[in-house]
């Protein structure tokens, strides 16, 4: 058992905070956001809207109960309601409006069948209308009665996803896609008389992969029909109508699948290209009047780009930069000026996950406030970069987290490599289970590489001595006592890690394998078939660069007796748990120390708080056994 202390704080890390789905009041005076605690505490997640003024500290208050689902928050185009998805009659979300200023519950928008199961939702321009996609039979993917068949696929009906039009005076629903149709994003045309949808479809019979298809419907003539506006080459991740004859979009280009780009569309002639100027991933776009502001991840920073802009100062370089990782966004432009309000969520090593916002006049910033106040109890920790050269002269980067130090000490405390699926930056939040604040609060630095990625070339082979290139040199500057180092990863960086019991470049004294891939060729057979698969080996393959014959026979001779703990979910439906079992039963062959442990009802990600809490802990248990001596 953990010392009390550190069960407190193991417990307390579990009721982290985290502010999402931020949306800007029409006005730029308020933001509203969902709020939810990193845990779940029973069965099912629940979330509560917050408001808080722009510009104000400290000045967030909460508007619902917190009892239920309760996300996505958007306000009317008049201000006077906050239209959210929650789970309060059913296990599916539905529409509920609440009107700010008055005494009032929030109330469902629909009662018909359509009404439930709402993916997501978009108020029209007049404020009239809202948009939704939901399926058209009651399809509950989170409960499934355990005494019912589960069929897949075959010719019984299917439950696509449509785009919905719903009347708020009215009170009348219509559809305005067809049934063979899976409904992904859509956005309203802009002015105060919209009455056109544009909306994506995935189409996998372009091509050898899933291309994106977008789609124009409009609410005076569709009646589940359509016209096709233009057909991409890969799969479109964000979409918005920012002018009469203007769309923007987000997706990834043609092979080799270089970084997802932002593409301006033309309605009139059915032309597209992208926007040049900037390096990075862009992640979203944010509409606010007739332009559009694109979040951009770069290497070292993230960044806000303005769109569109007509005939003004504005360039499309970056007009904000954030050195720590945003998890939410929205941008507001102020009327009859090129000034901008942005409201986001971030961490960093320093504080935990909070809502900011900034303001800019004349392109020039004019503060960061911090206008939430949810984790103020939690201490930080240190960061520090790591570039190193790999063995084919490729530049990589890391990061290391260390903890404040609370006592003086020349030794450097033990050090856990964890390597990421994704680009890292700093923050509180790294780590699919907040790894680096559990580790760092309990004595541990950890280093986080970061590897090139398959997108970009990348191999496994390469990847590896990426990791290990960034080790030796966090070692060679003094930073990691190399006699008490371990490997952990999650998901592909479960792969990586998994390389360490069997290939020698570093002796680590422990791995840890979590929702590790153990076989790309299943998984990618598992996966979502919208995106391209990437081109990696399974550990049973040549191409992988590993000898598994030698490994196997180091191991038997006693040469190699590396420990090995391996976490999974039993549910994953990312990673199915038959290929770290096979792996387990392998490395039980191979008479090495190593563990299995399942945790039941948990999919790809841990987030039952009860089961969080006992990974936390067993994690924490198998270092002081193996690393912290």
């Amino acid at each position: 058992m953990p010392p009390p202390a550190q069960s407190a704080a193991l417990s307390a890390l579990a009721d982290l905070k985290l502010p999402k789905d931020i949306h800007i009041s029409p006005d730029g005076s308020k933001a509203v956001y969902a709020l939810e605690s990193f845990a779940k505490k029973n069965k099912k997640a629940v979330s509560s809207l917050w408001i808080a003024d722009v510009g104000v500290d400290h000045s967030a208050r909460q508007i619902t109960s917190g009892l239920f689902k309760d996300e996505k928050p958007k306000w009317s185009p008049d201000g006077r309601y906050i239209a959210f998805l929650s789970d309060r009659r059913y296990v599916g979300s539905e529409i509920y409006l609440l009107e700010i200023g008055g005494f009032g519950e929030a109330y469902p928008l629909t009662d018909e069948q359509a009404g439930r199961n709402v993916k997501d939702f978009e108020w029209s321009p007049s404020g009239k209308l809202i948009a939704f996609v939901s399926p058209d039979g009651d399809v509950n993917e989170e409960e499934v009665d355990g005494d019912e068949p589960i069929v897949f696929g075959g010719d019984e009906g299917t439950n696509n996803h449509r785009l919905r039009a719903f009347d708020v005076g009215r009170k009348t629903l219509q559809t305005m896609s067809p049934p063979d149709e899976k409904v992904d994003l859509f956005s309203w045309s802009p002015g105060p008389h919209a009455v056109e949808v544009a909306y994506t479809v995935s189409d996998a019979s372009v091509s050898g992969f899933s291309c994106g298809r977008i789609n124009i419907a409009s609410i005076a003539t569709s009646h589940g029909e359509s016209e096709t506006f233009i057909t991409t080459k890969s799969p479109i991740i964000s979409l918005v109508w920012t002018q009469s004859d203007k769309l923007h979009f987000i997706a990834r280009p043609p092979p080799p699948y270089t970084q997802p780009a932002v593409y301006e569309a033309r309605i009139k002639s059915k032309q597209y290209g992208s926007y040049f100027g900037w390096t990075g991933e862009a992640l979203s776009l944010h509409k606010t009047r007739e332009s559009v502001v694109a979040c951009v991840q770069n290497t070292n920073h993230e960044s806000a780009h303005a769109l569109g802009v007509e005939g003004t100062t504005w360039p499309f370089d970056s007009f904000f930069d954030s050195e720590y990782e945003i998890t939410s966004f929205d941008a507001f432009r102020k009327p009859d000026s090129d000034d901008f309000i942005l409201v986001f969520a971030r961490s960093s090593p320093q504080v935990a996950n909070e809502v900011w916002s900034v303001s800019f006049k004349d392109g020039k910033q004019q503060g960061l406030v911090k206008i939430s106040s949810h984790n103020s109890a939690f201490d930080g920790f240190r960061s520090k970069r790591i570039s190193a050269t790999g063995p084919d002269g490729w530049e990589c980067d890391g990061l290391l987290f260390s903890p404040k130090p609370v006592t003086l000490t020349r030794r450097l405390p033990p050090t856990v490599v964890l390597v990421q699926s994704e680009h890292v930056l700093p923050s509180f939040s790294i780590g699919p289970h907040l790894d680096v604040a559990y580790l760092t609060s309990a004595g541990y630095a950890v280093l986080c590489p970061i590897v090139r990625p398959t997108s970009s070339g990348g191999r496994i082979g390469e990847q590896y001595t990426e990791v290990i290139a960034i080790l030796k040199k966090a070692v060679s500057e003094g930073l990691v006592d190399e006699s008490r180092v371990t490997i952990s990863g999650w998901a592909d960086g479960g792969f990586l890690s998994s390389l360490a019991v069997i290939r020698n470049e570093f002796s680590f004294r422990a791995v840890l394998c979590g929702g590790g891939v153990v076989d790309w060729d299943f998984v990618n057979a598992n996966g979502d078939s919208s995106w391209p698969a990437p081109d990696i080996p399974s550990l049973s393959r040549k191409d992988s660069g590993i000898d598994i014959g030698r490994a196997e026979a180091e191991s038997k001779s006693g040469t190699r007796q590396t420990p090995l703990l391996i976490l999974h979910g039993r549910e994953d439906d990312v990673v199915p748990v038959s290929g770290p079992l096979a792996f387990w039963r392998q490395r039980q062959r191979w008479n090495g120390a190593v563990q299995m442990v399942l945790y039941p009802k948990e999919k790809h990600v841990i987030r039952g708080r009860e089961q969080l809490l006992d990974l936390w802990t067993r994690v924490l248990g198998f270092y002081e056994r193996h690393v912290a001596d």
